[in-house]
């Protein structure tokens, strides 16, 4: 095994490397790989559906959509959805949201009523902390559109996105 010297008070100590090494898991990172319906007006749970990486096993991406980390501890989580309207001028807002529990708790967004365009892509960002056993992470995204629905756009160049890690505090 590797092993580290260190100095207490003129002894000599051997420390494990394993014993001080840490990283931020578990983590995830997943995009959609489709274009996903959303409702004008509410706020829809996005099917981010193609995993990149997920360390742990912790990221459901065929059922239920969301993150649930058996680790209890601080997660950085952040995603992004391209909103699309099928005409010019018609997105009015777009609100990517992160819920934990089914509720929201992150909101990030972009109001367009001083000039409309066809289509957005904000971002969200923040810290949210899980217990380890039962708390879920979930991506949303609200709209206002002037006419019709629009679409979460998906595809292979990760336009909208979801992922996580675990914060080393």
């Amino acid at each position: 095994t590797d092993e580290l010297l260190i100095s207490d008070a003129g002894t000599l100590k051997r420390v494990d490397y394993s014993h001080l090494k840490v990283s931020n898991t578990p983590s995830f990172y997943a995009y959609l790989s489709s274009n996903q319906d959303v409702t004008n007006g509410g706020f829809t749970k996005v099917t981010v559906d193609t995993e990149v990486y997920d360390t742990d096993n912790a990221y459901d991406n065929s059922t239920n959509y969301r993150f649930t980390p058996q680790t209890a501890g601080k997660y950085f989580v952040f995603g992004s959805v391209e909103l699309y309207a099928g005409g010019n001028s018609q997105v009015q807002s777009c609100d990517p949201s992160i819920y934990k529990n089914g509720s929201r708790v992150i909101k990030g967004g972009e109001d367009y009523r001083t000039g409309y365009p066809r289509n957005s892509s904000p971002k969200v960002s923040g810290i949210v902390e899980c217990n380890g056993s039962s708390d879920y992470i979930e991506l949303y995204i609200g709209n206002d559109i002037t006419s019709g629905d629009a679409l979460a756009q998906g595809s292979s160049d990760q336009r909208t996105h979801f992922g996580a890690y675990k914060l080393i505090t």
